[in-house]
C-alpha cells in the first residue's frame, strides 16, 4: 500500500471520528425532546440543540482559555492522579480528562499524517519496514506530546506561584496585624495579586470560595497545597494549621515563613551560580577549545608540513 493511500485512510478515519462525535452530541441534544413524545416542534428542537451546544462549548472552555477560580472542585479530584495533574497545570473543568485524551489521539494522528505526507511529497521511497517504524515513532511522540506540554505548563505555574508567595505572605501579615481575620486576609491578598500573579490569585480565591461554601479552613488549606504541588506551600499550610490549632500568633508564623522562603530562594540562586562553572566546562572543552586550538596551531602545522614535505627536503 502506498503512502498516499495510507494518508487518505488516516484522513478518512479522523473525519469519520469527528463526524461520529458530532452525531453523538446531537443525539444527546435530541434525547430530551424524543423522551417527551411526538409533541415536540422544530423551534423547540432548535432551542434544545442550541442549549446543548452551549453546554458543549462550556465543557470545552477549560482547554481554550485559562482556568477560572469559580470552577467547582469536588473532593474526588484528590483521588485521581491524572485529574490532580491537570489541576496543577491550571485546567479544572469537568471535561478536562476526555479532552486530554482526545488531544493525545489527535496529536498522534496528525504526526502520522505529517510523516506520510512528507514521504509522499519528498519522494523518499522508504522501505515498508522503515516507513512503519517512522509511523510508530510518530505515534509515540504524538501520544506523549500533551504530557510534555502539561509538564512545562505545570513547572511555569509552580515557579510563578513560588516567586510571588513571600510577597503575598508579607501582605497577609500586614492584614492580620491590621485586625483582619485569616479568611478576610486571604481574600484581600488575592485581590491584590489579581493582576500581578493570576495563578496565585486563582488559588487564593479558590480558598475563599471553599470557605464560603462551608468547608473547614484546614481542609481548604490542604486543598490549596494539593493543587499547587509545591513542598514550600505544603510546609506553609502545615505551619498555619498548627498555629491555628494551638493558638499561637499567625502573623509571626507567616513572617518567619516568608523570611524562610526568601532565604531558601537566595540559597538556591547561590547554588545555581556555583554550578555555573562546572556546567560551562563541557562547552568550553568540546566547542570553544577545539576551535581556538585550530586557529592557533593550524597555521603553524601547515608551515611545518610544507617544510617537511619530500619536495622541500630534496631541494
Amino acid at each position: 500500500m502506498s503512502s498516499l493511500a495510507i494518508a487518505l485512510l488516516m484522513l478518512l478515519f479522523f473525519l469519520a471520528s469527528g463526524l461520529t462525535w458530532i452525531l453523538i452530541g446531537f443525539g444527546f441534544a435530541l434525547r430530551p425532546l424524543i423522551s417527551r413524545g411526538p409533541g415536540w416542534n422544530l423551534d423547540a428542537l432548535k432551542r434544545e440543540a442550541a442549549h446543548q451546544m452551549l453546554g458543549l462549548s462550556q465543557r470545552l472552555s477549560p482547554i481554550l482559555k485559562p482556568m477560572t477560580p469559580e470552577s467547582a472542585l469536588s473532593p474526588d479530584w484528590l483521588e485521581s492522579p491524572l485529574r490532580l495533574k491537570l489541576i496543577r497545570a491550571g485546567f479544572r473543568g469537568p471535561s478536562t480528562v476526555p479532552i486530554y485524551f482526545s488531544l493525545k489521539v489527535l496529536s498522534a494522528g496528525l504526526l502520522v499524517i505529517l510523516v506520510l505526507l512528507l514521504n509522499l511529497l519528498a519522494k523518499w521511497d522508504l522501505p515498508t519496514i522503515t516507513l512503519v517504524t517512522l509511523v510508530m515513532v510518530a505515534i509515540g511522540i504524538g501520544f506523549y506530546l500533551p504530557d510534555l506540554v502539561l509538564r512545562i505548563r505545570t513547572a511555569d505555574r509552580q515557579r510563578w506561584i513560588l516567586e510571588q508567595l513571600p510577597d503575598s505572605l508579607d501582605l497577609m501579615r500586614i492584614c492580620l496585624e491590621a485586625g483582619l481575620g485569616l479568611d478576610a486576609a486571604i481574600l484581600r491578598v488575592s485581590q491584590e495579586f489579581k493582576g500581578v500573579c493570576p495563578p496565585l490569585y486563582q488559588e487564593l480565591h479558590t480558598i475563599t470560595l471553599e470557605l464560603r461554601a462551608g468547608s473547614a479552613r484546614n481542609e481548604a488549606l490542604r486543598h490549596f497545597a494539593a493543587r499547587t504541588g509545591l513542598q514550600q506551600v505544603n510546609s506553609m499550610v502545615s505551619t498555619l494549621i498548627q498555629s491555628d490549632r494551638f493558638g499561637t500568633g499567625i502573623a509571626d508564623t507567616i513572617r518567619i515563613h516568608a523570611e524562610h522562603l526568601r532565604l531558601e530562594r537566595r540559597l538556591k540562586a547561590e547554588e545555581t551560580a556555583a554550578k555555573m562553572a562546572t556546567k560551562l566546562l563541557f562547552p568550553l572543552v568540546f566547542c570553544i577549545f577545539p576551535a581556538l586550538l585550530l586557529v592557533l596551531v593550524g597555521p603553524a602545522g601547515i608551515t611545518v608540513k610544507q617544510h617537511l614535505s619530500p619536495e622541500t627536503i630534496s631541494r
